[in-house]
């Protein structure tokens, strides 16, 4: 669970929003190692709020940069 201690990554933001206002949001975050995490938003309106929760699972991907041959020699003689 979010919050247990074991959180990688952690913020708190706060925004005025006047009624019938777009607000739009991106947040970033590097995770370090593949694995499952856990994402948890919360909003709240004076006394009201309204959460949100989305598990995803973040995998590894690792760059293969082709072979130089351009300096090679070939042929035998």
């Amino acid at each position: 669970m979010c919050g247990g201690g074991d959180d990688v990554f952690s913020s708190i933001a706060a925004k005025l929003i006047q009624p019938g206002e777009h607000f739009d949001t991106t947040l970033n975050s590097t995770i370090i190692s593949a694995g499952n995490y856990y994402f948890h938003l919360s909003v709240q309106f004076g006394s009201d709020s309204s959460q949100a929760n989305q598990s995803f699972t973040a995998t590894q991907t690792v760059a293969v940069t082709p072979p130089n041959n351009s300096g090679a020699a070939g042929g035998a003689s």
